[in-house]
């Protein structure tokens, strides 16, 4: 998705960990009170940015039951 530097797309950062998602989620939400971003748009956005959160941690519990059950 290419155009102009109206709509060019924004490059966003890692979301690898939940403080990622924490500063993308606060970086979405500012863009959206400066009106840069569309509220439907930061709707759907954060919509997913949550469901990225819930994924890693769901990932990182699954990886703390399993070194437990290794520890047995």
């Amino acid at each position: 998705m290419t155009g102009t530097k109206e709509n060019a797309p924004t490059r966003v950062g890692r979301l690898d960990t939940p403080g990622d998602v924490r500063r993308e989620a606060a970086r979405l939400y500012r863009a959206a009170r400066r009106g840069e971003v569309e509220a439907s748009d930061a709707s759907r956005l954060a919509t997913v940015l949550n469901l990225i959160v819930r994924s890693l941690e769901v990932h990182e519990l699954e990886e703390r039951i399993q070194q437990l059950e290794d520890q047995r």
